[in-house]
């Protein structure tokens, strides 16, 4: 049978594609395919073109834009994922594909291989480091709790804050858990970084991230990275709290502090306030009882110091008998030296030539000069008056007054020589006179005066050199000053109260009038 005349509907090949297309569609409306992800690229315009396939089978995939930006993960190659979306064909390339309207992970051992391989890159990015960590404040003023408004964890939060230590706290409310949790995260982080110090808002010390337990799918959103980023870029101190104590995101490895529980994260963030109390306390009494040692140790080294210093009037008595000591060791000096500037005035005035004496020796000298001169002179004149006989046939008149005039000038200079050693020899007389007049004055008892020593006189004017010279009880001492005198009566009786030491005798005293 011919083709031509068969009963079997003829189709143009855009009428079969459409008519394929509308069966497909309408048979598969709804479809949940589980796959590997393969040949992943999301184009300029944003759409994601992929494959999904396993042991025998591959299946093309395309998510459009708009649900490409509500995924919970960043699809790529290798990933185990359930798709859920409509198949449909595409009549250009005669080929069918998944339109993807929701992408998940297919299973907890695909999120864990992913998770790591993103905490790697993140890791070698250094976002991890521990030298990046900021200290954590000791007593925050003001803490901001990023959160969910509705659960019990800000409850409990603010419940151990007000326990421990009260404080400001602010709620920055977010989406813990869903397609749009990431990004309220990391806008709730960059609002609070960027609250400005003059705000009616106060700028927060520390900041809290956290949320209740859960599967690792519903706490997707605090393992996206730029949630990561965020955290790493804060400027304020993060504590992380998400989930349970035995559950980890990579939030936790970020944070400069991670707490196991949401009320963990409000003991870390504030000290306890019975606490502190008690460690003041502690510090006081350690204080009053290291201050009580310290006031026991110096009042234990004065005493011993105390013992160790002489008393006073032990002090005093022995510089009273070094003064009596030297007084009397002084006298003995000054008797002494007034005996040999005696004696020594005395050898002096023996040596030395008065005045007169010696102009008279000078003036003897001078005339046995002069008459050296004179008879010099004339015997010159004599030998020229010869030799001017004897010569004077053979020279001139003109060789003679030459001649004269030579033996004038030579008479002159020995005048002049006579006299400049008549006034040498006559200086040094004055000057010798002059010296021999200060050593006396100096060797005078004046002199010893002037320097706060005095000269006792009894009513006879004979000078008084001991105590033993004053017999009488009572007797009239005349005292000679470098000013002047003053005479008074002298009496060994003395009501004076000066202590003296032992063995010494009590000083006269003296009244004068």
């Amino acid at each position: 049978m011919s083709v031509a005349n068969s009963n079997i509907p003829e189709f143009s090949v855009t009428e079969f594609s459409k008519s394929l297309k509308s069966m497909v569609e309408s048979q598969y409306a709804y479809i949940r395919i589980r796959g590997e992800l393969s040949n992943c690229k999301i184009a300029a315009s944003g759409h994601l073109y992929c494959s999904l396939k396993d042991d025998l089978s591959a299946l093309d995939g395309v998510c459009w834009r708009g649900q490409v930006s509500k995924l919970n993960f960043s699809p790529v190659d290798g990933c185990d994922v359930v798709c859920t979306g409509r198949i449909t064909t595409y009549a250009g390339r005669s080929k069918y594909q998944i339109v993807i309207e929701k992408m998940e992970l297919a299973g907890e051992g695909a999120l864990l291989k992913m998770l790591e391989e993103r905490k790697k890159k993140l890791a070698a990015e250094g976002l991890f480091d521990e030298n990046n960590k900021k200290p954590i404040p000791f007593l925050p003023q003001t803490i901001a709790v990023v959160t969910s408004p509705t659960g019990a964890v800000i409850r409990d939060i603010l419940h151990r804050i007000s326990e421990r230590f009260p404080c400001h706290v602010l709620l920055w409310p977010v989406q813990v858990q869903g397609e749009s949790a990431a990004r309220e995260i990391v806008n709730a982080l960059k609002q609070i970084n960027e609250i400005d110090i003059h705000s009616h808002i106060p700028k927060a010390d520390v900041i809290i991230l956290a949320r209740g337990g859960g599967s690792l799918e519903d706490l997707m959103a605090f393992n996206e990275e730029s949630v990561v980023r965020a955290i790493a870029s804060s400027k304020i101190p993060l504590i992380s709290a998400v989930g349970h104590e035995t559950d980890w995101t990579l939030s936790d490895f970020v944070a400069d502090l991670r707490a196991p529980t949401p009320t963990g994260a409000a003991e870390k963030a504030v000290p306890e306030r019975m606490a502190l109390w008690q460690q003041l306390l502690d510090f006081q009494q350690r204080f009053l009882a290291s201050q009580k040692r310290y006031l026991l140790l110096r009042t234990d080294k004065l005493h011993l110091v105390y013992r160790a210093i002489p008393k006073p009037h032990q002090i005093l008595d022995e510089y009273f008998q070094s003064l009596d000591d030297k007084y009397e060791r002084c006298k003995r000096a000054i008797d002494v030296l007034l005996h040999n500037m005696s004696s020594t005035i005395e050898k002096i005035s023996l040596q030395m030539k008065s005045p007169s004496e010696h102009l008279l020796h000078v003036s003897q000298n001078v005339y046995s000069l002069n008459e050296k001169a004179k008879y010099l002179i004339v015997g010159m004149v004599n030998s020229g008056a010869q030799k001017y006989t004897h010569y004077e046939d053979r020279f001139l008149s003109v060789k003679m007054e030459s001649f004269f005039t030579t033996c004038t000038d030579k008479l002159s200079l020995v005048i002049q020589q006579g006299q400049r050693l008549l006034e040498q020899h006559y200086k040094r007389d004055v000057q010798e006179l002059k010296y021999y007049s200060h050593m006396l004055e100096s060797y005078s008892y004046q002199q010893v005066l002037s320097r706060g020593f005095m000269l006792a006189y009894d009513e006879n004017d004979h000078a008084i050199s001991s105590v033993h010279e004053i017999a009488d009880p009572i007797k009239k001492v005349t005292l000679q000053f470098r000013d002047g005198k003053v005479s008074g009566l002298f009496t060994k009786k003395s009501e004076n109260s000066y202590k003296r030491p032992k063995g010494k005798k009590k000083p006269s005293q003296l009244k004068l009038f």
